[in-house]
């Protein structure tokens, strides 16, 4: 059977094919996912080693999941036993929803995130002689909220497959790549009962001490390139960046649900998406890396800058 399949792989490269669908085949899989909703908050002039750093108590999952033609669906579950340093981090509840769509010519992404419960991660940078390791400050009233939608256009999708990198429902035969450009709208928001900055650093952030609350809408436009690396038959590894400008609004209050700044302005948004794998006709394995930034800014304050994997 190897040795058929090898074969076959061997005839679609001289055959200049550069990629075959797999599409009509119903894929199951079983897969492990770590996801991330960390912020950071500053203001302009600190030095990059002493910017606060809230991160949520994420925790490893397993699940399992379906993919056929252009629809995928996974669920992923919790076990305690592999998460199990809520007495330093605290506890967080999250509800994190993605959908992914691909076509021949464009990926749609859309999510829905919600975690509630945060730590502040860095207390080292600002103090010394901070034991992070015995204790570290514990926000459970700290709430965060993510809505997005993005599409990206394939310009060179009659030979490059971004299925074949992330939905395993095609396989790129030869290697080959293709330049994109995507849209995006996002809304993000911050909720805390207290004021973000703890107390031990009010004093290091004078104009943003008292913020309780901030909320931002943005439309954006990026531009990249993606490119799929086929080594022997069935080895792939895809890489994928995208740099792009936003348009932004951003409000944000104090804990009396006063407004402290408002605005609108640009800013930048990026993206990276890393993978890697063996894709067969019967079988694939395979992982993959996301990461997406922008920063939320106004006048005298920049926050946060938001991270999620």
């Amino acid at each position: 059977l190897l040795a058929q399949d090898d074969s076959l792989a061997d005839t679609l490269q001289r055959k200049n094919v550069y990629k075959v669908s797999y599409s009509d085949e119903l894929g199951l899989y079983l897969y492990g996912i770590s996801k991330f909703s960390n912020f950071e908050l500053k203001e302009n002039g600190q030095v990059s080693d002493s910017i606060l750093k809230y991160s949520p108590n994420s925790n490893f999952n397993i699940g399992a999941g379906f993919s056929y033609k252009w629809m995928g669906l996974g669920i992923a579950f919790n076990l305690g036993f592999i998460n199990n340093d809520q007495k330093l981090k605290g506890k967080t509840n999250s509800l994190d929803l993605q959908l992914d769509i691909f076509s021949k010519q464009m990926m749609f992404n859309s999510n829905l995130s919600y975690y509630q419960g945060y730590y502040w991660n860095n207390p080292n940078d600002f103090f010394s002689d901070w034991n992070s390791l015995d204790s570290l400050v514990v926000r459970p009233d700290i709430t965060t909220v993510t809505l997005g939608f993005s599409g990206i256009y394939i310009f060179n999708h009659e030979k490059f497959s971004i299925r074949a990198a992330y939905q395993y429902t095609e396989r790129q035969v030869r290697s080959a790549g293709s330049f994109l450009l995507g849209g995006r709208f996002s809304l993000y928001g911050i909720e805390a009962d207290s004021a973000i900055v703890p107390a031990e650093l009010q004093g290091f952030y004078p104009n943003s001490s008292e913020i309780g609350n901030l909320s931002s809408l943005s439309l954006g436009v990026s531009f990249g390139y993606t490119h799929t690396f086929v080594i022997g038959n069935y080895f792939f590894i895809n890489g994928l960046l995208m740099l792009g400008i936003n348009r932004q609004g951003l409000t944000a209050r104090d804990l009396n649900d006063e407004v402290i700044a408002s605005g609108n302005k640009m800013s930048s948004n990026g993206t990276i998406r890393l993978a890697f794998g063996i894709n067969k006709p019967k079988k694939y394995y395979g992982m993959a890396f996301t990461y997406d930034s922008f920063p939320v800014s106004y006048t005298h304050l920049t926050l946060p800058t938001i991270y999620s994997v």
